[in-house]
């Protein structure tokens, strides 16, 4: 995915999937929602999340928002 600048991605997760979605600096979508099965997480995670991509996780009994930063992208290629 092209790096072309700051993004803010929601991931609602569940047991068996999550619903992403992206929006940038001014909440232009930039992701459209989109279902992700878990068991293509990490596959999905490589073509589609960037080092600049703020990523925010709520689950059912947690919400935390993460910085992907150069080890943990590296680390998914």
């Amino acid at each position: 995915m092209k790096d072309s600048g700051k993004r803010y991605i929601g991931l609602d997760v569940h047991k068996h999937y999550l619903i992403a979605l992206g929006v940038d600096e001014d909440l232009n979508v930039v992701l459209p929602a989109r279902r992700v099965e878990l068991s293509h997480l990490e596959s999905w995670m490589k073509k589609t999340l960037t080092q600049q991509d703020e990523v925010v996780l709520e689950t059912p009994a947690l919400a935390c928002r993460c910085k992907c930063d150069d080890q943990h992208v590296a680390a998914l290629r």
